[in-house]
């Protein structure tokens, strides 16, 4: 009755393509009862046949869909399977109901330990409740992306990059996809170079960059507030002679004890730099009076002069020390890092294991030792040194028995320069030792040419 009834109009179009006289029961007697039954069981059939055709095309269609969605679900099992990245999906109830096997990577735990469970689960604390919210803005619809800690089975908390979506079927959202990325070693890699950025890389200490930015702030705050601060310039004494005579790995570590020892010293809020070599620096941005200071530089020389155990051997340095403060006349925070090294050179110059504070009135003076200090290490190379002989008398009968060599320093722009100042520049920056060698080379090359002119006087070296 149903089929004949949805086939109604069908019929009726069917009966319309009989002869009148048939539908008019022209015809006679049983012939016309019969046609008219035989009309409607064609029409009947007819209808039978295009519904059947009809639905096989349906048929046919909804395969050609399953399949078409067959092969896009082989395509892509594979990149879900093996994905490098956490993927998974969670119900609407934040359940997880798949996970691949990158996510037990990432978890450290196997899948079916987990899968069934809330996702909060995995969370950290303090992450949870902003999780949730995540989690209730993609269910409606908004696709997200979020980094927060995941703590894995052996403890170690991981950097995930997380990315979520909504499984939307039909209008209707089924729940969440996610997708976890681990970048924790990334992290790490910006961490370390950050690091390596900020910090001298043997003491562990603030660099150069760091020293300056706080010099910044620093100068910038005290002039603001009105109060003193200082900026403490150091070098050690004798570094070298540890460093050439028992190695580097052992001027090193003395290096990393002295850091350590400046950094016992110091406040929270002041900054210990390692500059270059053996030289440090310590800003103090608030000091309540030069006196404070004095007896900071005090205790800073006292505790760098003590031994250092270094593999079992006592070694003994010390350390020179130039303060300056901001003065009013100091207009810009690079002065006063200029002003502390002037300082140390004249601490170096009264005998070291000390320290100066700066004084305007010597500033040109030291400004002159520092240029000095600079020249000196282009002067072997451009060849302004020279050999003076001065004849050795024997008293009684006059003659000559030999020559004294004396190093004599010519400089190009100042003329000659005094060996009562350049060698103890010489002593204090290593460049003694080079300069040696090469009075020793000139010597015995010159008196290689007096002996071939028949000249056997003996010279005599004064070896620094």
């Amino acid at each position: 009755m149903l089929l004949i009834a949805g086939t109604k109009k069908r019929q009726q179009s069917d009966m319309d393509s009989l002869p009148d006289m048939l539908r008019a029961g022209l015809m006679p007697g049983g012939f016309a009862i019969a046609g008219l039954t035989l009309s409607y069981f064609l029409a009947l059939s007819l209808g039978l046949v295009r519904l059947v055709m009809g639905r096989s095309r349906e048929l046919l269609a909804a395969q050609k869909r399953l399949a078409a969605q067959y092969d896009i679900e082989q395509r892509f099992r594979p990149l879900y399977l093996y994905h490098p990245d956490g993927v998974f999906s969670l119900d609407c109830r934040g359940n997880l109901v798949t996970a691949n096997a990158a996510c037990r990577e990432i978890t450290g735990r196997r899948n079916e330990d987990i899968l069934g469970s809330h996702f909060s689960r995995l969370l950290e604390s303090q992450d949870i409740e902003r999780m949730q919210v995540l989690f209730a803005s993609t269910l409606a619809g908004e696709p997200s992306r979020v980094e927060f800690q995941l703590q894995h089975r052996d403890g170690e908390l991981k950097s995930i990059d997380l990315t979520t979506l909504p499984i939307i079927v039909e209008g209707v959202t089924q729940g969440v996809f996610g997708i976890a990325k681990d970048i924790t070693q990334q992290r790490e890699h910006e961490a370390q170079i950050a690091y390596q950025a900020c910090h001298d890389l043997l003491t562990g200490r603030s660099n150069h960059a760091v020293l300056n930015e706080c010099l910044e702030e620093a100068f910038h705050q005290a002039r603001r507030k009105q109060r003193l601060m200082a900026v403490m310039h150091l070098d050690l004494d004798g570094f070298k002679t540890v460093n050439d005579g028992l190695g580097y790995h052992v001027g090193n570590r003395l290096l990393v004890a002295v850091a350590d020892r400046l950094r016992a010293l110091a406040r929270s809020d002041d900054t210990v730099a390692r500059l270059a070599g053996d030289e440090f620096c310590l800003l103090i941005p608030s000091l309540e009076s030069r006196e404070a200071g004095s007896a900071l530089a005090d205790r800073v020389i006292d505790a760098l002069s003590r031994p250092y155990d270094i593999d079992g051997k006592l070694l003994h340095v010390s350390s020179s020390m130039g303060i300056a403060s901001n003065d009013p006349e100091v207009l810009h925070a690079q002065e006063l890092r200029q002003r502390a090294d002037l300082a140390m050179s004249v601490a170096k110059r009264q005998g070291r294991n000390t320290w100066q504070w700066y004084q305007g009135e010597s500033r040109e003076a030291t400004r002159q030792d520092v240029l000095l200090r600079h020249d000196l290490y282009t002067a072997l190379q451009d060849d302004q040194f020279e050999l003076h002989y001065q004849p050795i008398v024997e008293a009684g009968s006059g003659l000559i028995r030999g020559f004294e060599a004396l190093v004599r320093w010519y400089h190009p722009e100042r003329g000659m320069i005094s060996p009562g100042l350049f060698i103890p520049l010489a002593e204090q920056t290593g460049q003694i030792i080079p300069l040696g060698r090469w009075v020793l080379n000139r010597a015995c090359r010159d008196a290689v040419v007096r002996r071939a002119l028949a000249d056997d006087k003996r010279c005599q070296l004064h070896l620094l």
